[in-house]
């Protein structure tokens, strides 16, 4: 099967939430499963995790699987969150 990777950097906060859902319907938009590929975040908050769920939602409606490719912060910012209960969120890093 095909993969999209939605690749997202810089601030993946609030102030960005518009643009990355976009970016998400965009991708939900292709055939294929997503690699969303967070490597090079700088910054990210409760708002951008609560949008992963909810591409995590859409993608498990579709028939869909969805990955996450980042690095140990971004890891333990879910195990903060308590993101990781679960099979919430794949993360790969």
């Amino acid at each position: 099967m095909e993969e999209n990777i939605l690749k997202l950097n810089g601030n993946l906060s609030i102030s960005a939430a518009h643009k990355i859902h976009k970016n998400i319907l965009d991708a939900l938009a292709h055939p294929g499963d997503i690699i969303v590929d967070i490597k090079e975040s700088k910054k990210m908050d409760i708002s951008f995790l609560q949008l992963l769920c909810s591409l995590n939602t859409s993608c498990l409606e579709n028939k869909k699987k969805m990955k996450i490719k980042a690095d140990d912060n971004f890891r333990m910012l879910l195990e903060n969150a308590g993101y990781l209960r679960g099979e919430l969120l794949n993360f790969k890093n």
